[in-house]
């Protein structure tokens, strides 16, 4: 997955499928930060399971939490990732 490079088009997904600017905001930031920590590897269960760790040593359970949900959906948006991260 080469997801700086879907970042874009994943935004104008989100805009078409009318989404709050502020929900757009966090979708896009959310797969961001995860494109990062996946620094140019595919996504696979195992880096999803070490990113919640890193998230849980660096946030309050309801932060993890909130960012786990977003990043969960802006997987299944892009394409190529259903079922790797289960």
């Amino acid at each position: 997955m080469k997801g700086e490079n879907l970042l874009p088009s994943f935004r104008e997904r989100l805009v078409r499928e009318e989404k709050s600017p502020r929900t757009v905001e966090q979708y896009v930031r959310a797969a961001g930060r995860f494109v990062s920590f996946l620094a140019g590897r595919e996504p696979r269960r195992e880096h999803v399971l070490a990113y919640k760790e890193q998230l849980e040593q660096r946030f309050r359970p309801s932060s993890c939490n909130g960012a786990l949900a977003r990043l969960n959906l802006t997987l299944h948006r892009f394409p190529g990732t259903k079922n790797r991260t289960t």
